[in-house]
């Protein structure tokens, strides 16, 4: 099958050597030896859990539904820009834990993990692979996450729970998964304001052309330079 360059991400060199001299040296130019300190601590303590973060090439797992060919790679997201985004939406919204987190095409479980560690009463999940499926229930037992839901599901179906304040996409599929997931979200009622971090935001033309959701800012995240888009549903 042929990928999209732009909206598939290459896991192909995770495992190399190379990868991992380019990993340890990016840390220690932006973070330096403390930086390294607690990575290798952090990675100690999930290897002592047990727990499995690590990327999957979706196109080799079985997945519910038929959109196995409009979704990306499964590669969790890093630790410091995705807290830096939670922190700047609640820069916006001060209360935004007191309702649901919510990622869509969640994997592993590591942002509903990252989530609940911030503050969040109640992380949730949607994926559609029942072997990440599986993988980040076991992941999130294991570390202890209290309040946690994830839905075995194909994600254009999927409707958000009205407590939801904060949806979290990090480049899980194509526009035309995006469209139908849209519409589910503006076409809910929900009990809090909403916010939308689009964090590799490929198909963010979908947010941008809508009279239902502003756009806030552009955020650049310091360590890795990644894009994170913000928006709000508008009341």
């Amino acid at each position: 099958m042929e990928k999209t360059k732009n909206f598939y991400f290459d896991i192909s060199s995770y495992y190399s050597i190379e990868h991992h001299i380019k990993v340890f040296s990016n840390v220690l130019k932006k973070e330096g030896i403390k930086g390294l300190f607690k990575r290798a601590k952090k990675h100690l303590y999930f290897k002592y859990k047990g727990v499995d973060f690590s990327p999957e090439n979706i196109f080799d797992l079985e997945v519910k539904g038929e959109n196995k060919e409009n979704a990306s790679t499964y590669h969790a997201v890093l630790e410091k820009p995705f807290l830096e985004i939670l922190q700047r939406i609640k820069d916006y919204e001060n209360n935004i834990t007191k309702g649901v987190f919510l990622d869509y095409g969640s994997g592993k479980g590591f942002s509903l993990y990252m989530a609940y560690k911030f503050g969040f009463k109640e992380v949730i999940g949607v994926e559609f692979a029942p072997k990440l499926y599986k993988i980040s229930i076991d992941n999130l037992k294991k570390l202890n996450v209290k309040n946690f839901k994830i839905y075995l599901e194909d994600a254009s179906y999927f409707k958000p729970p009205k407590n939801t304040s904060l949806i979290f996409f990090y480049n899980p599929f194509n526009e035309e998964i995006m469209q139908k997931v849209y519409e589910n979200i503006i076409n809910q009622t929900f009990e809090n304001r909403v916010y939308i971090a689009y964090h590799y935001p490929i198909c963010k033309d979908v947010f941008e052309n809508s009279k239902k959701i502003e756009f806030l800012e552009e955020v650049t995240c310091t360590f890795s330079n990644e894009i994170t888009r913000i928006y709000r549903l508008k009341n």
